[in-house]
């Protein structure tokens, strides 16, 4: 795992300065319900 964060409002900002460029996998999730999943690019 690169980055573990807690999203407290509906829109959230995450910095991604100091990751590695690269593609990453994501996943949102309340509790064990995973609401959202996806692909991010770091270039």
């Amino acid at each position: 795992m690169v980055l573990q964060k807690v999203l407290a409002d509906k829109t959230s900002r995450v910095d991604l300065n100091e990751v590695s460029k690269g593609m990453y996998l994501y996943h949102v999730s309340s509790g064990e319900e995973r609401i959202t999943s996806g692909k991010l690019v770091v270039e």
